[in-house]
């Protein structure tokens, strides 16, 4: 298939005078591409060969490319008219981004950034050969020439670009067309900026939104808490263009507006939007996302009382649950008999409870999950360990905050002022619990050390307990081999 085959290059590129100046070149001729290659001694990807023929560099509308590591902001395309300073042979291209600041010597300096030099975008040839597709890097100057892939291709970077519209005016959303205002939303809501999208497609005027941004602004009341509001602006989307995301969505807000307390009718009404979801889904992902709520909206007992009605819920959970707790390798075998934990409903706060006060909560927390038999399940199995090793995450401002029975893992030789965030350090701690009556643990007793241990801690989103993933013994920590667990946080 031919590189950009359907890709829409209207409003790609802002031509504006500098980027006349500095960055558009003439539409270059098969010769000089040729030349070029040879001087920089690598064949072009032909996707990027394609977008020099179409438009010889500048700057595009588009200038943000985001992953799950790095948010770069790219200030213009480099062409190859050596004319131009910011181009691949130019004043400020690739050999004096190479030659004069130091840049590894790994392929092509293709992009600059509104670093000014501090990072730079390489087409990587070090893995594919000169004459190989080379992947797409960023590499930082300012942190030991630190290389980072951004995208397997040139096409799917150029593909990936976005908008930053964390400073964009009200009037200028505006004035976007519908690709762009979906991509500007996109990013704010990567950005988790909730309100300003709320802000944003109010402005515009809901009655001037399509189907797929109407879907956006109901996210966004989701994702702030105003459920009410996302049901609202979700019944205003005409049926026909109702998919799979929006039963999704209006399931999201049954199980979401009155949680912990939801009603009945509440759960089952999610039930029922995510059965329709399911239904009309196209790939796994949004049956993920169905799932996943059914696990974090405690939506578990309300299946089992109704999974005459939701059959493919049902039947979709029980394989998400089997999935979730399936044992990884051989290594792992030990893992099923710890299983019943995940099943635990149960949330870290930083109260001090008492035995008393814990075992009314704790109580109160499985029973809505599983019934008021739920001591007879197997959830409540005891963990046949006297002594067990934990890790957990946590931020910390002080280590006066380890309990004598606590410390940092192997990671950590020092803590050091500068890596504070906010005051904090952000750690792996772990702890040696032994059983009260020297043979095992009940599944209580081991929520309500952990509660006891967290309390004091910052645990940031992730305060959901999701079970503990067993990871071996050791006996660094004891006189003897005792059994290691990673307790599993969710957000």
């Amino acid at each position: 298939m031919k590189p950009f085959e359907n890709f829409d290059w209207t409003n790609f590129w802002n031509d504006s005078d500098y980027a006349k100046k500095a960055y558009i070149g003439k539409a270059p001729t098969d010769e000089e591409i040729s030349e070029i290659e040879k001087e920089l001694g690598y064949k072009l990807p032909q996707s990027y060969i394609e977008l020099i023929k179409k438009h010889n560099g500048g700057i595009p509308v588009l200038r943000v490319f985001l992953t799950d590591d790095y948010e770069i902001n790219i200030t213009g395309i480099f062409g190859i008219d050596r004319t131009k300073r910011h181009s691949l042979c130019g004043e400020l291209g690739s050999a004096f981004m190479i030659s004069e600041w130091g840049y590894p010597n790994i392929g092509i300096a293709v992009a600059d950034t509104i670093s000014g030099g501090h990072d730079m975008i390489f087409l990587d040839y070090r893995e594919c050969g000169k004459d190989g597709e080379p992947k797409v890097v960023v590499v930082d100057q300012e942190s030991d020439y630190h290389i980072g892939v951004l995208a397997d291709t040139f096409e799917d970077f150029i593909k990936g670009l976005t908008i930053d519209a964390t400073e964009m005016e009200n009037e200028d959303f505006a004035l976007l067309d519908e690709n762009q205002k979906c991509l500007a939303i996109k990013f704010l809501q990567e950005m988790q900026e909730e309100e300003r999208v709320i802000e944003l497609l109010n402005y515009v005027g809901i009655e001037n939104l399509s189907a797929e941004l109407m879907g956006m602004l109901a996210r966004s009341y989701n994702n702030n808490n105003q459920e009410n509001e996302a049901m609202r602006i979700m019944d205003m989307i005409p049926e026909e263009e109702r998919k799979a995301v929006w039963y999704y969505r209006y399931g999201y807000s049954y199980a979401s507006r009155c949680f912990p307390h939801n009603s009945e009718a509440d759960n089952l009404k999610a039930l029922e939007m995510f059965e329709k979801a399911i239904e009309k889904a196209e790939d796994e992902k949004v049956i993920e996302w169905c799932m996943e709520l059914v696990e974090f909206r405690l939506l578990s007992g309300a299946l089992e009382k109704n999974k005459s009605q939701t059959p493919l819920v049902y039947e979709h959970y029980k394989k998400y649950k089997n999935e979730d707790v399936a044992p990884e390798a051989p290594a792992n075998d030990q893992q099923h008999k710890y299983n019943n934990l995940f099943d635990v409903n149960w949330i870290f706060d930083k109260h001090d409870y008492s035995a008393e006060e814990f075992e009314a909560k704790f109580n109160e927390k499985m029973t809505q999950r599983l019934g008021e038999n739920w001591r007879e399940t197997e959830c409540n199995a005891p963990i046949e360990e006297a002594e067990i090793l934990v890790t957990y995450e946590a931020w910390i401002e002080s280590l006066e905050q380890l309990y004598d029975n606590e410390c940092l893992t192997d990671d950590y030789e020092e803590l050091l002022e500068e890596e504070k965030e906010d005051g904090m350090w952000q750690v792996d701690i772990r702890a040696h619990l032994k059983a009260d009556n020297g043979k095992s643990f009940s599944v209580q007793e081991i929520v309500w050390k952990l509660q006891k241990l967290m309390a004091n801690k910052e645990l940031g989103d992730h305060v959901f307990f999701e079970g503990i993933d067993y990871e071996g013994s050791s006996s660094d920590y004891t006189e003897h081999e005792v059994p290691m667990f990673y307790v599993v946080c969710g957000s």
